[in-house]
């Protein structure tokens, strides 16, 4: 396999030193690896280049490239369908998954109240159909349809109803797996373009488009999940950490990858395939599916605790964002030198090493205000309403962060509705996926979706000469 350095990766010192990565990174190379990795093209052929290119990926440095290769390209998984009360959708996801090729495809029927109509689209598309009884939702649909397979494929494909398969091949998902700790890849899933407003809404801001760049999906990075919509995994990653969880309505997917990745597995997310999933093209809907994912938060920390802050950094970056919001940009200022020294002092004798430092520095702390003007409006939405009405500085906050997010990402997006109605809809958004964490949180009793996690003092540097 080959990959690709990501191209936000800066080089310093004739390629001797890297930044870039997710956590920004540093990674100091060796003379051969610096020649090894000028062309960002990386194709390795030795031990040593192997290993330098995991640690790239490994630290989102580097991304393989989806191409065919050994033979994968030809196994097309069996797919699983789960389906409730969505006749018509289900025809056009068989037909699209027919097209692309599969030969075998399971329709778990979980409990529609017209059973016969669902039974009628899975046989017109050669569909093998399991029928629940009663509905037990998503996850129980597909472990449903897991346990009809006999035997056991290598290779398993789930896709939701609601979604089509565009793609003409398998091969970009597949070869991933040609890596053996390689246990899920997911494609990128777009919203089916609309004529309202929400439609718009949704395709630039759906939480299940991760984007059109490629990432290891592990909790606390640029691509923390991926939505379940449309995931291929390994059968015996998914056989050794019990598939999904039955016993959750939402998270099920967040759940899944985090026990993955817990037990060694590399899970991937791969852009070069798009999928396309009907979203929810009027408001309530989807505000409604905003707090159902606000309302994971709590459910996930149980079971996977202190990997959901709303704000994760350094403590030179908490101390940097408090004293910008109490208004000494001075010392806010001074820290902000303070934390270049001792960065600079860490990144050790190299050319340039300020320079070197003061990237990786400003990275961190812009990346973190960002971060604490979302947790504003997010999970910590009533506290920020009720300080508001106590504290004017607080209130200039508020109203910069409310402000920010909507310009930002407005200006970023050619084809979204106007700047009101995309800014009425990023603060609905905002406070249903709130309202949802909250409830969680004292349904479940923990409290940590809401505490920010800010331990370190030092930003991450990956230090030792790699070959």
């Amino acid at each position: 396999m080959r990959y690709r350095l990501d191209p936000n990766v800066e080089a310093f010192d004739d390629g001797r030193v890297l930044l870039g990565g997710d956590p920004t990174r540093l990674m100091r190379l060796s003379d051969a690896g610096a020649r090894f990795v000028v062309s960002r093209l990386l194709a390795p052929s030795t031990p040593g280049e192997r290993q330098l290119v995991e640690r790239l990926a490994d630290a989102s440095m580097a991304h393989p490239i989806a191409e065919p290769a050994g033979g994968v390209a030809a196994v097309v998984p069996v797919v699983i369908v789960p389906v409730k009360d969505r006749p018509e959708a289900l025809g056009l996801c068989l037909a699209s998954l027919v097209a692309s090729g599969v030969r075998e495809i399971v329709v778990v029927d979980d409990g529609s109240a017209d059973a016969k109509a669902h039974a009628e689209v899975a046989s017109r598309h050669g569909a093998r159909l399991v029928r629940r009884g009663s509905s037990g939702g998503p996850s129980a649909a597909r472990m449903a349809g897991w346990r009809s397979l006999d035997p056991l494929p290598e290779i398993v494909a789930f896709v939701d109803s609601d979604v089509v398969v565009t793609l003409e091949r398998w091969d970009a998902l597949l070869v991933h797996f040609s890596a053996p700790e390689c246990g899920l890849v997911a494609p990128r899933v777009v919203h089916r373009p609309g004529p309202t407003a929400v439609d718009r809404y949704e395709a630039l801001a759906s939480p299940l488009d991760l984007g059109p760049d490629p990432a290891p999906i592990r909790a606390g990075s640029r691509v923390s999940y991926v939505p379940s919509a449309a995931v291929v995994v390994r059968s015996s990653a998914f056989e050794e950490v019990d598939g999904f969880d039955e016993a959750l309505d939402v998270g099920e997917d967040v759940d899944l990858l985090w026990r993955l990745a817990d037990a060694g597995w590399l899970c991937r997310y791969e852009p070069a395939v798009t999928v396309v999933h009907e979203g929810r093209s009027k408001l309530p809907e989807l505000l409604h599916r905003r707090f159902d994912y606000g309302r994971s938060a709590a459910v996930l920390d149980q079971r996977h605790p202190g990997a959901l802050p709303p704000l994760r950094g350094s403590r030179w970056s908490g101390a940097v964002a408090v004293l910008v919001a109490t208004g000494h940009p001075v010392l806010a200022a001074a820290v902000v030198v303070g934390n270049v020294e001792a960065m600079a002092r860490k990144v050790g004798a190299i050319p340039d090493a300020r320079r070197v430092a003061s990237r990786l520095v400003v990275r961190g702390h812009l990346g973190f205000l960002r971060q604490a003007a979302r947790a504003l409006l997010r999970p910590w939405f009533p506290v920020t309403i009720v300080a508001s009405l106590l504290s004017r500085r607080v209130r200039r906050v508020a109203a910069v962060a409310l402000l920010a997010e909507p310009i930002v990402t407005h200006r970023r997006r050619a084809e979204s509705p106007s700047f009101l109605v995309w800014t009425a809809l990023c603060w609905a958004d905002d406070l249903a996926y709130s309202a949802g964490v909250w409830v969680g949180c004292v349904r479940a009793r923990r409290f940590g979706p809401l505490l920010p996690d800010v331990r370190r003092w030092a930003g991450r540097s990956a230090s030792g000469r790699q070959n």
